[in-house]
């Protein structure tokens, strides 16, 4: 396996907005993933064999940076991608000096949890009736943090 970490560029958003609509019930469009990366946000993309298998994007200013996305291909879990997407954003962040990184996933998303917790990222908070689920019902936002 041939896995590469870059900075994401425009021809990529594509591939990113379309893996994005197969994985998350309720994706960012490509104008939003455009603004994101026109933001200069920290914005990565892993590719196995150059195609894209998964993608990062974080906000960061006042020392403190948002993990924002972190998405890998179904067919491409289990294989690193993520850790190896992670290990950039924080070799970043520390270049920058941010101090901490926060996040916040679905309550019901234990894979993502397990995996932020394998992360070093401890949990400091609700946000109750934070995600949509449907018109009517909402979940709940676990709040995550890690020092950089």
């Amino acid at each position: 396996m041939n896995l590469t970490i870059r900075p994401i560029v425009d021809t990529d958003l594509p591939s990113v907005a379309e893996l994005e609509s197969q994985l998350f019930s309720h994706p960012h469009s490509i104008d939003q993933l455009q603004k994101m990366v026109a933001a200069h946000e920290s914005c990565w993309v892993a590719e196995i064999d150059r195609r894209l298998a998964g993608y990062i994007f974080a906000s960061f200013g006042g020392g403190q940076a948002d993990l924002l996305i972190v998405a890998v291909d179904s067919k491409y879990q289990k294989q690193g991608v993520a850790t190896r997407l992670m290990e950039q954003l924080i070799d970043q962040l520390h270049s920058l000096l941010v101090d901490s990184l926060f996040l916040e996933v679905r309550a019901s998303n234990q894979a993502a949890i397990g995996f932020y917790r394998q992360q070093g990222f401890s949990e400091i908070g609700v946000r109750r009736n934070y995600y949509p689920l449907s018109s009517a019902i909402r979940e709940d936002a676990l709040l995550f943090k890690k020092d950089c």
